[in-house]
């Protein structure tokens, strides 16, 4: 199975090789002083080309990323500067070494500092990996299940393309790819799936190597000129399922805020949490006639817009899922509180947390954890209001840590 492991990996890598197969599409096509619109290039969509001293200015270097660890919500890898992470909970991830063998599998030539490989295959029009992740399989011995993200930019190739266009061609290179090869690919479905809280592109397959069937979900994001592919391969198509639910969070900073909206106050949260509040926003502390739990509500000048700031501490929270002591320890509780309900994961300002919007009360709720396990809860309402929803993401974007 690690020979499959190896085989698929690679398989990773030349499916997204796509844009490099436009631009060597358009270079047979097009002379030297063309431009224009190239058509049918692997896929019956068009893509354009772009002039080489733009692609040129739009080139920029971008980090690899991080793994970072937390007390409560598991593991994310975060990318900063492309605003994408993934939850990573019992998940090991690759060393930089070993991502770099996959490449060397590959053919590729990589120098000792992992971000400067990566980089350098960008700037040469290759396709990079940001991130790979296995776990053990539990039917299949000695196997192991995998997420892998990559990363290309179309600005260094000079073309453009949409989401559905590079799913589209990356499967028909990646099958094309492996031609009398001891793996077989075969497209099941091509949909579009809810990553984070955006509709992208996925394609799902079947690869067969001997008699072993696993199954492959791509996703494509694009973050301004980069491509970004997410794949997840599976066991089984209900382990495919289980991913995409808690798959991509939301990543948000305090540079995120919209300094239009910029003119307020900010108020601590619990005495561990920092929060911003609108400039005709007032903080209301005399709670006497709500539930205990409510920590604070605060209001627009003419009260058609209001945050409601709730905590529930550990033991509540217990109690409320019916979570027994000694299983705390082994418990996510924000994935236990999330349980049953449509919810996005979320990364603010480094904290996990998840966002969940609910029709029938016309609220969004923010949930994260404090140190001591309890549960904060942070509602916006009524969130239907473009007004409160733009309120409402300057507020999310501002939740840190005091001194963060």
């Amino acid at each position: 199975m690690k020979k499959l492991l190896s085989l698929l990996c690679v398989f990773a890598l030349l499916l997204s090789l796509t844009g490099a197969a436009f631009a060597e599409d358009i270079a047979k096509t097009d002379s030297a002083e063309e431009a224009g619109t190239v058509e049918t290039i692997g896929t019956e969509a068009a893509a354009a080309e772009v002039p080489a001293e733009e692609a040129a200015e739009e080139k920029t270097g971008i980090s690899v990323g991080r793994v970072q660890e937390y007390a409560v919500g598991g593991s994310y890898y975060i990318n900063e500067d492309l605003g994408i992470g993934i939850p990573l909970l019992g998940w090991t991830v690759l060393s930089e070494e070993e991502l770099a063998q996959i490449f060397v599998a590959a053919g590729q030539v990589m120098s000792d500092d992992w971000s400067e490989s990566v980089n350098a295959l960008l700037e040469s029009g290759q396709t990079a990996y940001l991130m790979a992740a296995t776990r053990p399989c539990e039917t299949i011995e000695n196997g192991s299940e995998s997420i892998q993200i990559l990363v290309e930019d179309l600005a260094v190739l000079g073309v453009e393309m949409t989401e559905e266009e590079y799913a589209e061609a990356s499967v028909q290179n990646g099958i094309a790819s492996l031609e009398g090869s001891e793996v077989t690919a075969e497209t099941i479905a091509t949909d579009t799936v809810v990553f984070g809280v955006a509709q992208h592109p996925a394609v799902e397959l079947a690869l067969t190597y001997g008699e072993t069937v696993i199954y492959e979900l791509m996703v494509v994001q694009q973050v301004d000129h980069y491509m970004v592919t997410y794949i997840f391969t599976v066991e089984s198509e209900d382990h495919l399922s289980d991913l995409l639910e808690s798959a991509a969070p939301i990543i948000d900073y305090r540079s995120a805020i919209d300094p239009d909206l910029y003119e307020g106050s900010w108020c601590t949260v619990c005495g561990a949490f920092d929060m911003y509040l609108p400039a005709d926003w007032t903080e209301q502390t005399d709670l006497e006639d709500v539930e205990s739990y409510v920590y604070f509500v605060s209001t627009n000048a003419d009260k058609t817009m209001a945050s409601v700031v709730m905590y529930l501490p550990i033991t509540e929270l217990m109690e409320s899922l019916n979570i027994a002591e000694e299983a705390v320890p082994e418990t996510n509780m924000l994935e236990a509180a999330c349980e049953g309900s449509d919810h996005a994961h979320m990364l603010l300002n480094d904290i996990p947390a998840a966002l969940m919007v609910d029709e029938d009360s016309d609220a969004a709720y923010v949930m994260f954890q404090t140190e001591d396990g309890g549960l904060v809860v942070v509602a916006f309402t009524p969130y239907s209001d473009t007004d409160v929803t733009a309120y409402a993401n300057n507020m999310m974007c501002s939740i840190s840590k005091i001194g963060a």
